[in-house]
């Protein structure tokens, strides 16, 4: 489903073209259909703006509709490990929240050994990758991004670099390794878990 004022731009530019195609170009155009039970046959510039309409529409809803959905679920709370340029080592937690079927999402945490919160200015996912713009307390701001190889991961490997003007710390670059907590576990997942426990 597309929003109000992007059905208002493809009307818009269906009128626009509609008058050049007519009055410049001197097209001729019909065309009918069924609405409501009765047939309706139109023609002129009538029939070319319904045409036009119709393919705008048709052609923007399925290039909308194949960008604003996700397979991909990274909603829940995490564990990470940040690992930065310099070697040091810190771990903290986060919380992403993410609607179902949403490219878009939401990410924010602490890292607990220095006390620094971070949060996403945006997060997106596309191409089966998860990117999103971050600051943290120390106003140091950046972007980190990952490869997605499951609909629902349980962990992630994300890569992230400051921006030079916004790193106070010196470490401009590093990898933060995520595991999500609370993690219901598959029948198949408990017995394997099992059969290693007790053999």
């Amino acid at each position: 489903m597309i929003a109000f004022s992007q059905f208002l731009g493809i009307a818009v530019i269906s009128l626009v073209s509609t008058f050049v195609l007519f009055r410049f170009l001197n097209s001729k155009s019909a065309g009918s259909g069924k609405f409501m039970g009765f047939t309706i046959s139109y023609g002129g510039s009538l029939g070319g703006f319904i045409a036009i309409f119709y393919l705008l529409y048709t052609a923007y809803s399925s290039v909308a509709l194949q960008y604003s959905n996700s397979n991909f679920d990274l909603s829940g709370d995490w564990k990470f490990t940040l690992k930065t340029s310099d070697g040091t080592v810190h771990h903290g937690t986060s919380k992403i929240k993410q609607q179902p079927g949403n490219i878009y999402f939401d990410i924010g945490g602490v890292v607990e050994t220095t006390k620094v919160d971070f949060s996403a200015y945006v997060g997106v996912i596309a191409h089966r990758k998860a990117i999103f713009v971050y600051e943290n307390s120390q106003q140091e701001m950046g972007i980190a991004f990952t490869n997605l190889y499951e609909q629902s991961p349980k962990k992630l490997v994300l890569t992230f670099t400051d921006i030079k003007d916004r790193d106070d710390d010196l470490t401009p670059h590093g990898l933060i390794e995520f595991e999500k907590l609370n993690q219901s576990k598959s029948w198949f997942e408990e017995l394997l878990e099992f059969i290693k426990r007790y053999t």
